[in-house]
C-alpha cells in the first residue's frame, strides 16, 4: 500500500466541488449529497474532512442526509469504516461499501433526531486507498477522511 489520503469538497448549494487538477489512482472526493428535513449544510474545514450541520430543529423533528464519496481517480477506490462512537441522537447507516470504480460513487447516510434541547456533535473515519498527498495518516501509513456531525435541538 501507498500513501492513502482524502480529497474533500461540499457540492451543497452555493458550493463547487474542488476541482485541483488531481487524477491518482482512486482519489476520493466527498460532497454532501440528498438531504431530508431540516437546513442541512456542508462544509470544508480542511482538505481531509467535511462537517455535516443538521442546523436546528424542533424537538420531536429530525433530519437525514446522504453523503456521497466519489471516485476522481483513474483506478478502483476501496473505502472501510473504523467504528464510530457516535451520540445516540446521531445515526449512520454505512452498509457494506463496495469498491467504487473511476467516475463513480459510494453513499451513505447520517441521521439526526432532535430529542432534547440543546447542542450536539459527534464523529468518525473512513479509511480509503486513494491517494491525496495532503491528508495526514495514521501510524499504519493510512489516511483517514473524517466525518463530523452537528445538530442542535430546542423547544
Amino acid at each position: 500500500m501507498g500513501l492513502y489520503a482524502a480529497l474533500l469538497a461540499a457540492a451543497s448549494p452555493g458550493c463547487k466541488p474542488c476541482d485541483c487538477g488531481w487524477d491518482e489512482q482512486g482519489s476520493p472526493q466527498v460532497r454532501l449529497g440528498p438531504v431530508d428535513g431540516g437546513g442541512v449544510t456542508g462544509t470544508i474545514p480542511n482538505p481531509c474532512e467535511i462537517d455535516v450541520d443538521f442546523g436546528p430543529l424542533p424537538i420531536g423533528q429530525g433530519a437525514s442526509a446522504f453523503i456521497q464519496v466519489l471516485n476522481i481517480g483513474s483506478g478502483p477506490l476501496d473505502l472501510a469504516q473504523i467504528n464510530p462512537a457516535l451520540n445516540s441522537k446521531f445515526g449512520l447507516d454505512y452498509g457494506t461499501q463496495q469498491p467504487v470504480e473511476s467516475g463513480e460513487f459510494g453513499e451513505f447516510s447520517v441521521t439526526f433526531e432532535a430529542s432534547t434541547p440543546g447542542a450536539v456533535s459527534s464523529s468518525f473515519t473512513i479509511l480509503t486507498d486513494g491517494a491525496n498527498s495532503k491528508c495526514p495518516s495514521d501510524d499504519g501509513g493510512v489516511t483517514v477522511l473524517t466525518v463530523v456531525l452537528l445538530g442542535s435541538a430546542s423547544n
